[in-house]
């Protein structure tokens, strides 16, 4: 560095970084105590949680449900009033309706617009959803 450069610094900062020995003046450098890693043999032993680290199983589909999405990736089941009793028995038994406790798939629309719809939940979870 010049002594030019060094002159336009110094009128900015402290001449102490210019010292043979700038690291000693630095306050934000940890002090000299012991060393504290985060996983060492402090660390307390902890087991995975097993749950977390496999997929939940998926409730085996009924033959008499109907696989409705995109082709070749028929994610839904359909529901129909012919085949509802299967179809709850199923819905019960996902994530979502084992929450819900009870058919939502039941309630009748009454605009006309519905028609034009399919009630479906995904096969992954449960989750409600109209094609």
């Amino acid at each position: 560095m010049s002594q030019s450069q060094a002159s336009q610094f110094s009128d900015h900062y402290p001449s102490s970084i210019f010292e043979e020995n700038p690291l000693d003046n630095l306050s934000f450098l940890p002090s000299d105590g012991p060393f504290n890693p985060l996983y060492g043999k402090n660390t307390p032993n902890s087991t995975p949680n097993v749950s977390f680290t496999r997929p939940a199983l998926l409730p085996a589909i009924p033959e008499t449900l109907e696989r409705v999405g995109p082709p070749k990736k028929k994610i839904y089941i359909l529901w129909t009033e012919m085949v509802n009793d299967d179809f709850v028995a199923w819905w019960l038994k996902t994530e979502y309706g084992s929450e819900m406790k009870r058919n939502i798939f039941e309630g009748k629309h009454h605009a006309e617009s519905w028609d034009h719809f399919h009630q479906v939940a995904a096969i992954q979870d449960g989750s409600p959803k109209v094609m």
